[in-house]
């Protein structure tokens, strides 16, 4: 009796192995067949056409001081609204105070982006104690389409104007003809209220542009 007793759990342990074998191939078959891939890898998410690089500075920045964004003269509505959004977006987040300079205020200063992020250090020592500030927001609109579909494109460095250093540089362009920045748009006008019935029409909007490119902006410097 106990050989027999044997005997059949072996025989239904053999049935049970196989059953599983036979299952795992199945699934293979099936994960491999053209018309249902179980474990197909997800398309990676869209990103910002958006670049930064930040470098911490050795004392807290408590005012920045904000320069004319620089652009072509044909560009310079659309370089105001970014620059405005901007400044707005960053006193809403807080992380410190923001002062507008205005062209005349800057006497013999020099509001231009340096590529390699090398600025005049006795032009910001002049800034710095001109608006008792602690850094300088120097920015460059490269290009603005204000028609459908809308563009923009810019570059923004923050400097450290006590140790004459960039300590954020933000480029980003955006594209509403392409379907991830049309997509984080449209989520930007619905989120902030942008007083638009249809967030197509909000795309045709200059305004609305610079305030979704200021705020992603901000954010990156903020970060």
């Amino acid at each position: 009796m106990k050989d027999h007793g044997r005997s059949c759990l072996r025989q239904k342990a053999g049935r049970l192995l196989s059953a599983i074998l036979m299952a795992l191939l199945a699934i293979q078959l099936l994960s491999t067949a053209g018309g249902c891939r179980l474990w197909q890898k997800k398309k990676a998410e869209a990103v910002p056409n958006i670049g930064s690089h930040l470098r911490q500075s050795s004392q807290p920045i408590r005012r920045v001081v904000v320069l004319p964004m620089e652009s072509r003269f044909s560009e310079r509505e659309s370089a105001v609204m970014l620059q405005n959004s901007i400044v707005e977006s960053l006193r809403q987040r807080g992380a410190f105070e923001v002062i507008e300079a205005s062209q005349q205020l800057l006497g013999p200063c020099s509001t231009t982006v340096i590529a390699d992020g090398i600025y005049d250090e006795q032009q910001l020592v002049w800034l710095m104690r001109r608006f008792n500030a602690d850094a300088v927001m120097y920015s460059r609109l490269h290009h603005a389409r204000p028609v459908a579909p809308q563009q923009m494109g810019v570059i923004c460095h923050l400097v450290d104007a006590r140790e004459a250093y960039v300590v954020a540089t933000v480029e980003g362009a955006w594209d509403l003809s392409l379907p991830a920045d049309k997509g984080r748009f449209e989520e930007y006008v619905r989120i902030n209220d942008l007083n638009f019935l249809d967030p197509e029409l909000a795309s045709h909007s200059p305004q609305a542009l610079a305030a979704f490119a200021g705020d992603e902006i901000a954010g990156e410097i903020y970060r």
